[in-house]
């Protein structure tokens, strides 16, 4: 969660000892996690201390450095994803590219960003 968070700019899933907004569920039948709500991610706003300061992983009582970021698995799992973004684009509904706020080079910005993961300074920052 935390690198996929990072990945996609989703500051949205904290937690504290007050509280906080984990947009995560328990599945006690087959023992995994359902995460959800990533409605904002790809913020403008992103920042990078707010997020390794409050994400639900980072006040989890695990250790600050998590062992493999930035690994080769986590950059070929994020190819194989890329590999199939323009294909996901091409099946989104047109009512959302043909905006005022210009669809398609909000789709533009998402794909550069998601291909920062490519860049060293992108695992740095997770250190």
């Amino acid at each position: 969660m935390w690198v996929f968070d990072y990945w996609i700019k989703n500051e949205d899933r904290t937690l504290t000892v007050k509280g906080g907004n984990p947009n995560l569920f328990y599945r006690p039948r087959d023992h995994k996690l359902v995460v959800v709500d990533h409605n904002l991610a790809f913020d403008n706003s992103f920042d990078i201390e707010s997020f390794r300061r409050l994400h639900l992983v980072a006040n989890a009582d695990l250790p600050p450095e998590l062992e493999g970021v930035g690994d080769e698995d986590y950059k070929l799992r994020m190819t194989r994803a890329m590999e199939k973004f323009d294909g996901y684009c091409d099946n989104l509904p047109p009512e959302w590219l043909n905006t005022d706020a210009n669809g398609r080079e909000w789709v533009a910005t998402i794909k550069r960003q998601l291909l920062e993961f490519k860049d060293d300074s992108f695992w740095e920052a997770l250190k």
